[in-house]
């Protein structure tokens, strides 16, 4: 069973990089927009750590010396 396991998956992987190279213009333009957004995401993401670092540093500074 494990033999014939292996031997399909083999198979399955085989059909999918032939199914790529076919469809290769479709898959770069899927990729293409995939990594686009994953950027957009990330750079939405550093903005708010941009701002909101500061912030927390003056929270804490405050903090810090208002209790003492």
């Amino acid at each position: 069973m494990d033999d014939i396991n292996a031997i399909m998956q083999e198979d399955i992987s085989g059909i999918r990089i032939i199914k790529a190279c076919v469809r290769e213009i479709y898959e770069k333009a899927r990729f293409g927009k995939a990594n686009d957004e994953l950027i957009k995401t990330q750079l939405q993401t550093l903005v708010i750590f941009a701002f909101m670092n500061p912030i927390v540093n003056a929270i804490m500074y405050i903090l810090r010396y208002h209790t003492q």
